[in-house]
């Protein structure tokens, strides 16, 4: 897995990328629902998919309480990468006002 952090065009982007299963184009949109495990349990016969669903439901409704942005970038059987944009710009606005 790696995690990196930019400053991009008045935002903080970080980018979580994993070398794992990857998600199909067809469920990628189904991934921020609150308790999807679907396409997880389909992906791992072994086990099945572990967790309520709720992680990637959370993380999303975290970025857009922040204003912010995620968008997911994969391809199966290679990698996944989860990219959150946050604005700078209310940071800099409230160091300012101190």
């Amino acid at each position: 897995m790696d995690i990196n952090t930019e400053e991009k065009d008045q935002h903080t982007v970080l980018k979580v990328r994993d070398n794992g299963l990857g998600i199909s184009e067809k469920d990628i949109h189904l991934i921020f629902q609150k308790f999807e495990r679907a396409s997880a349990v389909k992906r791992n016969s072994r086990n099945g998919a572990s967790g309520f669903g709720l992680g990637l439901n959370f993380v999303d409704q975290v970025v857009k309480a922040h204003e912010g942005r995620i968008y997911v970038t994969s391809m199966e059987e290679e990698f996944t990468e989860f990219s959150i944009y946050l604005s700078l710009t209310e940071r800099n606005e409230q160091t300012e006002n101190c």
